[in-house]
């Protein structure tokens, strides 16, 4: 009896390693560049890099190597830029009079987007790879993972002010330096784009106004 006792525990050990380990080795999900729309995994809210080590590692990282982002890591890019992250639909940067006025686009090498951060997803705007046409330094876009592009919608803005949109942005693009930071991840704010060319490549309409470009991607060890 203590035999088969000691037989079966350890077939559960076994088992449970071998599960575990497919779990493990499950390729995480993609984004599907034909979809017309991509739901995107919900981000994850638990866990990470402690704070204050994150804000000791944030930096600039102009040097990447290619490379894609998985669905789950690309969902928490934009959570972590202007996601919604309570149940009112209050997101994750403060902004004045709470206008809510920033919209974020997305470059990845086959596609450019929308971030509907109410629906957490992308919705496409159109094919092809635009990254190098939108910012300055060809290289840098050529090689990043992402490029973010920020914009905000003058028909939220309640007041005069021009102040008012551009820190959010910049409360965005640190959330993204912050979360770079703890993924292991590279990141640089980059105020050097082509105007004509972001208005044309996202379709924008006149209320849009251009702020900031930032590009995400794996540094070059």
């Amino acid at each position: 009896m203590k035999h088969l006792f000691l037989l079966s525990a350890a077939v559960l050990a076994v088992s449970a390693a071998v599960l575990c380990f497919a779990q493990e080795a499950a390729p995480a999900a993609k984004i599907d560049p034909k979809a017309a729309e991509v739901a995107l995994p919900a981000p994850a809210k638990t866990g990470g890099m402690p704070l204050m080590q994150a804000l000791a590692e944030r930096k600039t990282v102009r040097d990447y190597k290619p490379g894609e982002l998985d669905a789950a890591t690309l969902s928490e890019i934009l959570y972590a830029a202007n996601g919604v992250n309570r149940p009112d639909g209050k997101r994750t940067i403060p902004t004045a009079l709470n206008m809510q006025d920033l919209e974020v686009y997305v470059a990845l090498p086959n596609a450019v987007y929308h971030y509907d951060a109410k629906a957490n997803k992308l919705v496409k705007i159109d094919d092809g790879d635009f990254r190098a046409e939108i910012i300055t330094r060809k290289d840098l876009a050529n090689n990043s993972a992402c490029i973010l592009v920020y914009a905000s919608d003058s028909s939220k803005n309640r007041t005069p002010e021009i102040k008012f949109p551009a820190i959010h942005v910049g409360e965005a693009s640190q959330d993204v330096y912050l979360y770079a930071a703890s993924k292991g991840l590279g990141t640089v704010s980059l105020g050097m784009y082509e105007e004509k060319a972001v208005r044309k490549v996202f379709k924008l309409e006149d209320k849009m106004t251009v702020i900031l470009a930032q590009a995400v991607g794996f540094p070059v060890k």
